[in-house]
Order: structure tokens, then C-alpha cells, then sequence
């Protein structure tokens, strides 16, 4: 599917497991109220935190909020994350 021809209303399935840093455009026009935007997305990588996100010109706390439900998430190249205990 071209992101080109993807309109928000028609991405608007879920998502899982879908990572900011290292995702594809396709993969990040599919959440919910990024679409075309997931190109503006990519010119800000990476983001360490969801501030970040919060940042780019057009995600404001709302939509970061409905990537997050979406199942998106960060993980920052070179930074190892223990696992919990429990």
C-alpha cells in the first residue's frame, strides 16, 4: 500500500508492536492520526523520550497519546534495557 495513497480514515486499524526509531513509513502512517505526518515523523529520529514526540510540529499530547494505545513504542538504538524484576 503506497503511503501516498493512504488516507488517515483508511489507516485506522490496529497496530501493534510498532517501533518510532526503526519503524517504515507505512508502518508509521498505519496509527491512528499520523498518516501522511509519519514522513515528519521520520525527519525528527530519534527520540529518546515522549516529550520528544510531543515536539514534532502536528503530534500534540492527544495523538501521542493514541500512537502509544496503538501499541507504538521507543526504544533508542544503543541503549539496553534490564529487565524487570518480578
Amino acid at each position: 500500500m503506497s503511503v501516498l495513497g493512504t488516507s488517515e480514515a483508511a489507516a485506522t486499524f490496529e497496530v501493534t508492536m510498532c517501533e518510532l526509531n526503526t519503524a517504515t513509513v507505512e508502518q508509521l502512517a498505519a496509527l491512528p492520526r499520523v498518516g501522511l505526518r509519519a514522513y515528519e515523523l521520520m525527519l525528527w529520529r530519534p527520540f529518546l523520550n515522549w516529550k520528544e514526540v510531543e515536539r514534532v510540529p502536528g503530534f500534540d499530547r492527544v495523538t501521542v497519546q493514541a500512537i502509544r494505545r496503538a501499541g507504538a513504542s521507543l526504544w533508542v538504538p544503543g541503549v539496553v534495557a534490564w529487565p524487570r524484576a518480578g
